[in-house]
């Protein structure tokens, strides 16, 4: 994030869409805020491709719009990249209802697209073992390490099955071929780690190391002892409560490891006094077979749960609380229902879900407080879905990063910071196929309904209840149709009545029943003066004002039906008649963004007033051709033009500029809106 101080007080951050928690809509060229009063509200953002949403606490039922500007072309054909320009304080996210996921896969550097483990480690680099070779991740790119026949400090092979990280910060990481150690500060490995074991005291034959978060170690040997060490006191202690069986795995959680058996038999031991508790049975495999390889995960409830990775036998969950064993499978009558009985992993994120990885199932996840599941799996037409059935392994970090490892198409993560706009996917009867979801404006009614303008496929109403969507389309033989499928402006009015303003169709007023066209006439001089409407604005006398592209601006007496005509020949202080947006001010004066500068309107005394920049005419504009302009709550009046942003301050006749070298990702500016946090986002 980048900060550009612009005001004493007021900054202003630019938020790229790059790297982890990016927002994901990368062509945006129109926004609304929408909601209700008490409920949630919503930005609406549209680019050519898509339609997305985000949801943001308190902000108040207006409307804020914004479009762009082609000149002879329907729409800027541009890709630009989004960011948003917030003035303090920042905004207050609200958590998604759906898991949208970013990827990972050999296209951005990894070595191989079977993760078989994931680690962060305490510098904040993940780590990932792959089939072939050692992944680490900074944020934007990979570093790989492989084996090497001629390097005897390179790993010793490249399959990598798990990674743990020691007092020192080195990583052991457990391959096909045994355990290596990794030291950071040289990127070396040792193979093998006996001498390096016995220089810390232990002498027997390795089988299991298990290091936990206070980043003490628990060994195993061929003889069925464990040993607690501690590297920052370098003391040896045996624990008599994990000894006398085959441990297959460990968990710490609080000031508990715990130690699961073969058998099933699970112990819980101090990691203080190193006393252990009463050992828990699992009654549904007492009895079973001795040899069974466990998996064990404890959540912040003390629950357990237990797996084996390559045993379809579902998992174990024990609650703490009832002090009762469930058996959870893919049967319909069980408490939590899997998708598939080979559970490869098990993690609980920061809102206290469980997350169970499984083979060809993809992840489940339980919400244990209303006995809910959820069933994340890949959607071939959704590019954010999970990445692929077979899930290896899952890893919740210290940034609440849910990181899925799949089999063959590398990681899927997910964090409700990496996608701030959710899809809304226009699912119209008969159009799927065809309707390309290029998206040109958006506006909401008086019962909260939003209305969708598109580049080409008519307008579209989706019901703030039922989700219903209905679209409305031109038809040659229906007059009572929308006159043209291009909608580039539209506004509600205080009587509830939708207007649409479209590209070579006119005026359209929807009335809940119909459409009424007002187009411009050769002969009528009370007519539109353009076909061609930009922009619809309703002033505070409920008057239409209508920003043309060669007609100047019109003001339109809803009573009468006539159009008052404005343009640069009748009103000097109008600096062009191609006008393509309007804001009213507080003090009820009008805002105009011109092919050739703004011009402010002043109702009072029906005259216009040029401005090329700053008041003074000190300071010019970068560039004439003005795509937004915008009033904010300060009283700045923000003028984006394709050179740049401009910032005017009346109160000192100042301007600022900001431009790429700023750190804006484009010159282009296409819209510009204040939130109720007086935060300000800007599109390019």
């Amino acid at each position: 994030m980048k900060c550009i101080k612009i005001y004493p007080k007021v900054k202003l951050y630019l938020v790229k869409n790059e790297g982890v928690g990016g927002f994901g809509c990368k062509h945006p060229f129109c926004f609304l805020v929408y909601g209700h009063p008490n409920l949630q509200k919503k930005y609406y953002f549209a680019n050519q491709k898509a339609c997305r949403a985000t949801n943001f606490i308190g902000m108040s039922k207006k409307r804020m719009k914004f479009r762009n500007f082609f000149g002879a072309a329907i729409l800027l054909k541009a890709a630009f990249g989004i960011f948003c320009c917030m003035l303090m304080p920042s905004l207050v996210g609200v958590s998604q209802t759906e898991y949208p996921f970013k990827h990972l896969t050999i296209n951005q550097g990894l070595s191989n697209n079977q993760i078989n483990c994931m680690f962060r480690d305490s510098k904040g680099f993940m780590w990932f073992g792959t089939a072939s070779g050692l992944n680490r991740y900074d944020g934007n790119g990979f570093k790989i390490f492989t084996h090497s026949d001629t390097d005897a400090t390179s790993i010793i092979e490249n399959s990598i099955i798990d990674i743990q990280e020691d007092y020192q910060e080195n990583l052991w990481v457990n391959t096909g071929a045994g355990l290596s150690i990794f030291f950071p500060e040289t990127e070396k490995f040792i193979f093998p780690i006996n001498p390096y074991l016995s220089s810390l005291g232990f002498t027997d034959s390795l089988v299991l190391v298990f290091i936990d978060h206070q980043k003490n170690f628990w060994l195993t040997n061929n003889q069925q002892e464990c040993f607690n060490y501690s590297g920052e006191e370098n003391k040896w202690q045996k624990v008599e409560a994990f000894s006398g069986k085959t441990i297959t795995d460990f968990f710490h959680y609080d000031h508990w490891v715990y130690a699961v058996f073969t058998d099933g038999q699970i112990v819980a031991v101090n990691t203080e006094s190193l006393e252990g508790e009463p050992a828990i049975n699992i009654p549904l495999l007492t009895g079973g077979s001795s040899v069974n390889s466990f998996n064990i995960y404890v959540d912040t409830d003390q629950d357990i749960w237990l797996f084996q990775e390559t045993n379809p036998i579902g998992a174990f969950y024990f609650s703490s609380r009832g002090k009762k064993w469930h058996h959870l499978t893919n049967s319909a009558g069980c408490k939590f229902p899997l998708s598939s009985n080979t559970v490869k992993d098990i993690v609980e994120d920061t809102q206290k879900l469980i997350w169970i990885a499984t083979d060809h199932g993809g992840i489940n996840v339980i919400n244990k407080s209303i006995e809910n599941v959820v069933y994340l799996e890949n959607n071939p037409k959704d590019p954010r879905s999970l990445a692929e059935k077979s899930i290896m392994c899952l890893y919740c970090d210290s940034e609440s990063i849910l990181w899925a490892g799949t089999y063959k198409y590398g990681i899927s993560y997910y964090s409700e910071s990496i996608f701030k706009f959710n899809h809304i996917r226009f699912n119209v009867s008969g159009l799927e196929a065809e309707f390309d979801n290029d998206i040109n404006n958006f506006q909401e009614d008086l019962e909260g309904n939003l209305w969708i303008g598109s580049n080409n496929k008519g307008l579209i109403r989706i019901d703030n209840v039922t989700k219903k969507q209905m679209l409305f389309q031109h038809n040659p033989n229906n007059p009572q149709s929308i006159s043209n499928n291009v909608v580039v402006s539209l506004t509600c009015d205080r009587k509830g009545r939708i207007w649409a303003g479209t590209y070579q169709g006119g005026l359209n007023c929807y009335d809940g029943g119909r459409f009424i066209h007002y187009r411009n006439q050769a002969n009528n001089a009370n007519s539109i003066a353009s076909d061609l409407v930009w922009d619809i604005v309703e002033d505070n006398q409920g008057n239409l004002w209508i920003a043309t592209l060669g007609g100047g601006i019109d003001c339109f007496d809803v009573q009468t039906g006539f159009f008052k005509h404005h343009t640069s020949q009748t009103h000097p202080g109008l600096a062009s008649d191609y006008v393509l947006c309007i804001q009213e001010t507080k003090e009820k004066n009008l805002l105009l963004g011109t092919a050739h500068g703004v011009s402010i309107y002043y109702p009072k005394t029906g005259t216009f007033q040029i401005i090329q920049g700053n008041f003074s005419g000190t300071k010019p504009l970068t560039n004439r051709n003005v795509l937004s302009v915008y009033e904010d709550s300060r009283g700045l009046i923000w003028v984006g033009t394709r050179g740049g942003l401009n910032i005017i301050n009346p109160k000192n006749d100042d301007l600022i500029l900001l431009n790429e070298e700023s750190g804006i990702a484009d010159n282009v500016i296409c819209g510009i809106l204040e939130d109720d946090q007086k935060n300000i986002w800007i599109s390019t």
